[in-house]
């Protein structure tokens, strides 16, 4: 595991031993990531990734910072937590390499496991820790994976016995697990169809939250100044009355830009969308969205344009999938890239995204990076500069959401709010 593009991902990370384990084996991976139903233990993890991250990498060691002169070596690699249920997941995000210590889950639990991992596209290794006794799940779908011919790397020594020592002098058993698209198979139907419906339509995504060790998750994006996207977590509770208006509201079947599966409210005066524009505005004004240049002689940018958006489904739609398919708009920006050439940085358009269900994600590309798939939880907000390169995707549920411009004091856009990416 190396590379800036790897990610390890702790499934019930419990207080960190894992996570910072690969962290000092691996210093030059891309994050660590984990997650826990348990707050408590979150919390002692919290406080050990934070004193690991003190430390700084100077290609043979680590040290505290500042301890290398100036420069201090570099930085740990990004760690995150994430309070969430193994059971909401609809996969691992940008996980490529993952670790379950698998002792004392239940089969119901065992088989979202399995779901969740045959689901996650870019996981290349998955590592279980088990039993090995009668009637332990686990140990049951390894041997029907070794049957079904796949890869798997047993952790035991030439005698058999295990190579594994766990703190009190527990001896588990262990196994890696080369994720072909065969081994996905044989765990799609281990677990069998729980929770099937629940990834496909809903749920979180583990890549896809904002803040550090002990907040919502790992963003796989840069900061807003480089990358030109925001994603404010909890940013607007949601209120279930304004779901209801949203929902009954009048939507224009006629489609967005001629496409019928993907519709919009006819007006932005409702009640509903009033309310949420001044909170919206709120909310991006303590980010710092609002501000303008000498320019607009520090006059404000103004949330305008606000609609109900309304996904329909399209049939056989892979939502764990990244490539491209039927039921995805083509790559696009909001404005002209040329046009908005001409701006300064903070006067520039912003678009901005707001989850009222779960599933809710968008395909974009950071202005410093590649593409990522961003996911939503209800009352998540997404802001990102008209510039910025993405797409719709398609849903294989219903999906409802808000969608709004943030413009500076006048501005006018364009005809048109598909533009080529890079024009």
């Amino acid at each position: 595991m190396r590379g800036a593009d790897a990610v390890f991902c702790d499934i019930g990370c419990g207080q960190g031993r894992p996570l910072l384990a690969v962290m000092e084996a691996a210093p030059c991976l891309g994050g660590v990531v984990g997650f826990d139903i348990d707050r408590n233990v979150l919390r002692v993890a919290d406080v050990a990734l934070n004193k690991f991250q003190s430390l700084a990498w100077t290609g043979e060691r680590y040290v505290q910072r500042g301890e290398n002169g100036e420069r201090g070596g570099d930085p740990s690699p990004p760690a995150h937590l994430m309070h969430a249920d193994l059971e909401q997941l609809p996969n691992l995000g940008r996980a490529t390499h993952a670790y379950c210590f698998c002792f004392g889950m239940p089969p119901t639990v065992l088989k979202h496991l399995f779901r969740v991992c045959a689901h996650s596209p870019d996981l290349r290794f998955l590592v279980l820790v088990y039993k090995r006794a009668a009637g332990d799940h686990a140990w049951d779908v390894v041997g029907r994976l070794e049957d079904a011919g796949v890869n798997c790397h047993h952790f035991e020594r030439a005698d058999g016995k295990s190579e594994l020592q766990m703190p009190g002098g527990t001896v588990p058993r262990g196994c890696c697990v080369w994720m072909s698209e065969h081994a996905r198979e044989v765990l799609r139907a281990a677990a069998g169809d729980v929770g099937s419906d629940g990834g496909q339509c809903g749920g979180l995504e583990l890549a896809s939250g904002a803040g550090g060790a002990g907040g919502g998750g790992a963003p796989p994006f840069s900061s807003y100044e480089t990358s030109g996207i925001d994603l404010i977590k909890n940013a607007i509770p949601v209120d279930a009355s304004t779901v209801a208006a949203i929902q009954q509201s009048n939507f224009d079947e006629r489609g967005i830009n001629g496409d019928p599966t993907r519709q919009q409210t006819k007006s932005g005066q409702r009640g509903w969308c009033k309310r949420l524009a001044k909170q919206q505005a709120d909310v991006l004004r303590s980010r710092g969205h609002l501000r303008t240049s000498g320019t607009y002689g520090g006059r404000e940018k103004e949330v305008v344009r606000m609609r109900g958006l309304l996904s329909l489904v399209t049939e056989g739609y892979d939502e764990t999938a990244v490539e491209p398919q039927e039921g995805d708009q083509i790559d696009h920006t909001d404005e002209s890239v040329e046009v908005l050439q001409r701006m300064a940085d903070e006067d520039k358009p912003l678009s901005t995204m707001y989850a009222i269900q779960d599933g809710t994600r968008l395909r974009i590309k950071p202005l410093d990076g590649d593409w990522v798939t961003i996911w939503l939880k209800p009352g998540d907000l997404l802001v990102f500069r008209t510039d910025v390169c993405h797409h719709g995707m398609g849903y294989a549920c219903e999906n409802y959401r808000v969608h709004a411009y943030v413009y500076p004091p006048g501005y006018k856009p364009g005809p048109s709010s598909l533009h080529p990416c890079g024009q």
